[in-house]
């Protein structure tokens, strides 16, 4: 049901049968830990020497009394092995944490474009109850959150998330970096990234008819968009948009390199990246339309156990 990784106890296993089980708690008296193994230490040859160099490994291995689940925990594993967890944590001191091994993978990919090792850690499993998203899903959304962070520290700053969007009306992008930042620490995490486009889908449902209208706009009612068009569609609504503002996010929507953006591909786009929408109904619309996003709960990493101490 759960392991020890260093200082920190991490659920693995359903509790979906919401049977009685059994909590067995393994101490690890050693000072050094070789026996812990996560995957950027040392290697399993390097582990077993430094084991053997201790002349005694003891531990101790401690069953705790059985754990009988209240009806609401039967009806609710999640609610069953987070409570079973709480007590095995209690019996060795440690904290307990819901990093799993999906946590892990989006931590190494992370990490191998140039984040930091704890930058990609969100709780998966905590995570997808509250966005609905799957792995797949928050994988990609680390790369798009990877690409915005342009000096690969962790964390997406007002300037990054402008420079990413290329959108020419900054104080929609202000506006909607100010939902997506909940802490108010003027920059945010992938965690708060995550949550914020969850919290985007439920505000603003992907209504195909704003895009069309949209797209109407800044094709200038011609059969095709071009980054003049765009200039000539925001100066319409009364938004200064500058050649080179008109050319950059042209650039950005148009992924397929063409010199000009049919409707099928401006949708497809927008569907692919759904914070456009909130600024399409703002363009449209104005300030009025722009949507307030629930808040989450706030993500406070720093009082979180890190996957690697």
């Amino acid at each position: 049901a759960a392991c020890v990784l260093f200082d920190a106890v991490v659920v693995v296993g359903p509790f979906y049968p919401g049977c009685p089980v059994q909590p067995v708690a393994v101490h690890n008296l050693c000072p050094h830990r070789f026996g812990v193994w996560t995957f950027n230490s040392y290697n399993l040859a390097q582990g077993l020497f430094f084991t053997m160099c201790q002349l005694n490994n003891p531990i101790c291995v401690e069953y705790l009394p059985v754990y009988h689940p209240s009806e609401e925990e039967k009806e609710n594993p999640f609610l069953f092995a987070s409570n079973v967890q709480a007590v095995m944590a209690r019996s060795l001191g440690v904290p307990a944490t819901d990093f799993s091994f999906e946590d892990a993978n989006l931590m190494i990919k992370g990490m191998k474009k140039g984040l930091p090792e704890d930058a990609a850690l969100v709780e998966f499993h905590l995570l997808r109850e509250m966005t609905g998203m799957n792995f797949a899903e928050m994988s990609d959304q680390l790369d798009r959150f990877i690409a915005m962070d342009t000096n690969k520290d962790g964390f997406v700053s007002l300037e990054d998330m402008q420079e990413f969007f290329c959108w020419p009306a900054e104080a929609a992008v202000e506006r909607f970096f100010a939902e997506y930042d909940t802490s108010s620490r003027q920059r945010i995490t992938f965690r708060e990234f995550l949550l914020g486009l969850a919290d985007l889908a439920r505000a603003v449902p992907r209504a195909e008819v704003v895009c069309q209208e949209a797209y109407q706009i800044l094709s200038s009612s011609s059969s095709s968009m071009t980054a003049q068009s765009i200039e000539h569609g925001f100066s319409a609504r009364g938004v200064d948009c500058s050649e080179q503002q008109a050319r950059d996010l042209f650039e950005r929507v148009n992924t397929g390199l063409e010199s000009s953006l049919d409707e099928g591909g401006f949708i497809k786009f927008i569907s692919a990246n759904p914070e456009y929408q909130v600024f399409l109904q703002w363009l449209l619309h104005g300030q009025e339309s722009f949507p307030k996003m629930a808040q989450f709960p706030d993500d406070e990493p720093d009082k979180r156990p890190s996957f690697t101490d």
